[in-house]
């Protein structure tokens, strides 16, 4: 099976950018990378220790090693990310890269990178 086919949802890099000044004011700006075909996943477990019953969950996003425009993308730890997952609610939210992505491979080729996420919250963009 083509990794393609499990990739059914989108996402992108969100960068902090230093402040033009505009006004003779600093003014903070954010950069968004291409979009990239992904897997948004919410898995749950008792891995942590946590009392006996009670699950836990992690997400975590699975995506290819190239996006949309055939440029390769690199997820690091602490950057931040953008999901469209349609199967699960409307519009884009924010996540951040809560470790190092670990590499998926098929036999011995890479095709894809699995990187766990942390929820981000933001007042002014999020109702």
């Amino acid at each position: 099976m083509a990794v393609t086919r499990w990739l059914v949802d989108s996402a992108r890099t969100r960068t902090q950018t230093d402040g033009d000044i505009v006004d003779g004011r600093a003014v903070d700006g954010e950069s968004l990378g291409n979009w990239f075909r992904c897997r948004f996943d919410v898995s749950t477990a008792n891995e942590s220790g946590e009392a006996p019953g009670r699950a836990s969950s992690s997400p975590v996003l699975m995506h290819g090693v190239r996006d949309n425009t055939g440029e390769q993308v690199r997820l690091d730890p602490g950057q931040r990310v953008e999901v469209l997952c349609a199967a699960l609610w409307s519009g884009p939210r924010v996540f951040e890269v809560a470790g190092e992505p670990s590499p998926l491979r098929k036999r011995r080729r890479l095709i894809g990178f699995e990187a766990p996420l942390t929820r981000v919250f933001e007042p002014n963009r999020e109702g």
